[in-house]
């Protein structure tokens, strides 16, 4: 559809935006109601909710370790090509 409607044209932006944001709509919709199950089970498990009452520390120690490793691969990387490209998806 994006190859067949004219790129330049105002209703073109209007009908692939409104197709996004309804793709966008449909998707939280059913991870949100589809991992009731899943989410279910896990809450059930001792282990798992041992395991996620150190998420926010996980999360506040990896987001700052992240920082500083990713500006670390750039000093050293940054003379190849599509470095940081490569950095993104290892990291």
């Amino acid at each position: 559809m994006a190859f067949e409607l004219e790129p330049d044209a105002r209703g073109t932006r209007w009908i692939l935006s409104a197709l996004h944001f309804t793709t966008i709509a449909g998707g939280l919709l059913a991870i949100w109601f589809g991992a009731d199950a899943v989410v279910k089970y896990f809450m059930q498990k001792r282990w798992f909710l041992w395991a996620a009452s150190f998420a926010f520390i996980i999360y506040a120690l990896h987001v700052p370790l992240i920082h500083y490793a990713t500006r670390l691969v750039f000093m050293y990387l940054h003379n190849f090509r599509y470095y940081r490209l490569l950095t993104w998806q290892c990291l």
